[in-house]
């Protein structure tokens, strides 16, 4: 049996997207695939470099893995300063804003603050400023440091524009450390 050119086109146009995207299983059944998704459930929020370290893989190999799993929708990043975090498809990245951009202000002018001070700071409860620190730290945000049984603040070296800029802009007197126990 002989296909024209026409035939072969359509036959071959109708097959092609099948050969030629990867399907859903593929993605998964990847193992550096499956071991980036594993790192990032394990580490929301971490730079290229982080996973590249962790992972023991080169540029061009993790750039390929990222970009397939950003593709299939497995994961997504977010931009942070010149930078990307990445993340697993379904976390949810809370914004820098409001009361995330109040306890950045004020740990980026007094480091080193627990969250009952923080707490009393912003006027919301104990419970409410623990929520909101433990969301920057798994944002990548800010870090703490045990000293004793208590954990205080810290801002990130690798601070976002958007949040220097914000502090740079709002900073116009000093905190009051007044009322602190």
């Amino acid at each position: 049996m002989r296909f024209y050119e026409p035939g072969k086109i359509g036959i071959l146009s109708l097959l092609l997207p099948l050969y030629s995207r990867i399907k859903s299983k593929e993605v998964e059944d990847s193992l550096a695939r499956g071991e980036i998704i594993g790192y990032l459930g394990q580490n929301p929020g971490a730079y290229f470099n982080e996973i590249k370290g962790h992972l023991g893989y080169g540029n061009n190999k993790l750039a390929y893995h990222l970009d397939v799993l950003k593709k299939n929708n497995r994961i997504k990043s977010r931009k942070d300063g010149r930078l990307l975090r990445y993340y697993p498809a379904k976390f949810q990245i809370p914004k820098v804003d409001g009361k995330y951009k109040q306890i950045l202000e004020i740990i980026t002018v007094v480091p080193g603050l627990n969250r009952t001070q923080i707490a009393q700071l912003i006027k919301v409860s104990l419970k409410t400023a623990t929520k909101l620190l433990n969301e920057l730290v798994v944002m990548g945000t800010i870090r703490f440091e045990m000293q004793g049984h208590e954990k205080c603040y810290t801002a990130m070296d690798v601070a976002s524009d958007e949040v220097n800029s914000f502090v740079v802009r709002n900073i116009n007197t000093p905190i009051s450390m007044k009322g602190l126990k």
